[in-house]
């Protein structure tokens, strides 16, 4: 049978580092994933978090692609210095509010204002989903740029992102750099 040997976080295609063959008695009652399927992992996602030591089963695997319970995706369009060189998929980053006091909304909440002096961290981490375009310094302009967050983060960010005012900043890389 398949043995999870590191943690695969829902949502996430189960890497063959994260398992190895396992014996157990066989049950009829219990759906596990045989060794000899091993290659067809590739073909799902954890459908909750799998953890260390677990024995896999069909239920634990999904063929949806989309978000984990409770994620969005939020699109952002950065500005030149709202964004670190080299952004990619997979980066972890945190995402706060920047401008000055009169680049909020122009009146239309009563509420607005006030965000702009306290705290301005929006997202303390999030994902990047895509980022379209380059980030090498070349060229500038707008960098369209998706990150994963929480659903009740969205607002705010979604907020600010409509107004210009979010930058974020890169808290660590897929690649280790």
């Amino acid at each position: 049978m398949v043995k999870i040997k590191e943690k695969v976080s829902a949502g996430k295609p189960i890497p063959r580092s994260a398992i190895e063959p396992v014996m157990v008695a066989e049950d009829s009652g219990v759906d596990y994933v045989k060794w000899e399927q091993w290659k067809a992992l590739s073909n799902y996602r954890a459908a909750a978090d799998l953890t260390k030591g677990s024995l896999l089963v069909g239920s634990m695997l999904t063929d949806k692609k989309g978000l984990p319970e409770g994620k969005v995706v939020v699109g952002l369009s950065l500005k030149d210095g709202q964004y670190p060189r080299g952004l990619k998929a997979g980066d972890v980053v945190a995402a706060y509010r920047v401008g000055d006091a009169k680049g909020g909304s122009g009146g239309s909440s009563g509420d607005g204002g006030d965000s702009g002096g306290g705290d301005a961290l929006l997202v303390r981490s999030a994902t990047v989903d895509t980022v379209t375009g380059t980030n090498d310094g070349i060229g500038g302009g707008d960098l369209p740029v998706a990150v994963v967050v929480n659903q009740d983060e969205a607002p705010a960010l979604t907020q600010a992102a409509a107004n210009g005012a979010v930058s974020v900043v890169r808290l660590s890389t897929n690649s280790g750099t």
